[in-house]
């Protein structure tokens, strides 16, 4: 009994000691004070000594974390399956709503980003998906943001991660991804090809019309096939060119 009654003053001393103690809230932290299971304030950061009996402090972290959703497939807006995948960067923003409103906040998170990533998939076609992923994020935040303000936090940014798609698909993707690169090939050159023949026959035109450029392209044809001697020039000159004798 003598040695019970040691042990239990040491353990009422110690227990004293500790709660004399002061709890510190540092600065990208927020604390709300419970007493008996109740909540009585919210605490700024500071050191805090808990006097009364059932009284506790906790704290919430106000930085911000990220939260990796998992890896699900979901079908487009042209039918077609993909798996995608969200991040969501969030901070605490009200504490009390926190620990008031559900027991488990970050379940919830989940199913919020899953949901809102699902609906945004499918108001995309796999080429819009595969093109630019930045409009799934977009779509996908002001479905998210409301549930997290309901949560007690305060969402920062939405990224989309991946979007997946089978071997199969993507192989027929890229042979229409060729397909299409082929086809504007072909169309720049005929583009340029119709560009050269609407210069040709603007210059045929221009000296059918005016025999003085046409003598000075005669010309100019002349002496380019006289810088070399090895060159023969035969110029079939048309009638009444105004020379001299008629020759």
């Amino acid at each position: 009994m003598e040695l019970f009654a040691i042990l239990a003053a040491v353990f009422a001393v110690a227990l004293i000691l500790w709660r004399l103690e002061p709890r510190v809230v540092r600065d990208f932290e927020r604390g709300l004070l419970i007493k008996r299971g109740r909540l009585v304030r919210e605490l700024d950061p500071g050191a805090y000594r808990l006097w009364a009996p059932r009284t506790e402090i906790e704290v919430f972290d106000l930085r911000e974390q990220t939260l990796a959703l998992p890896v699900q497939e979901i079908t487009t807006k042209d039918r077609v399956p993909v798996k995608a995948t969200l991040t969501l960067t969030y901070r605490v923003a009200d504490p009390k709503k926190v620990r008031a409103i559900s027991q488990d906040a970050w379940s919830e998170i989940y199913r919020a980003g899953q949901a809102a990533l699902r609906d945004a998939v499918l108001s995309f076609e796999l080429d819009e998906l595969l093109e630019d992923r930045a409009p799934i994020a977009v779509l996908a935040a002001p479905a998210i943001e409301p549930e997290l303000e309901r949560l007690g936090f305060a969402l920062v940014r939405v990224r989309l991660l991946d979007v997946i798609v089978r071997g199969e698909i993507k192989r027929a993707y890229g042979d229409v991804v060729v397909a299409r690169a082929e086809a504007r090939a072909k169309l720049e050159r005929a583009r340029g090809e119709s560009a050269a023949l609407r210069n040709l026959a603007n210059a045929a035109r221009l000296l059918k019309e005016n025999d003085g450029l046409y003598q000075l392209r005669l010309l100019e044809t002349a002496q380019t096939a006289a810088t070399a001697s090895s060159n023969s020039l035969v110029l079939g000159l048309r009638e009444n060119l105004g020379l001299p004798n008629g020759r």
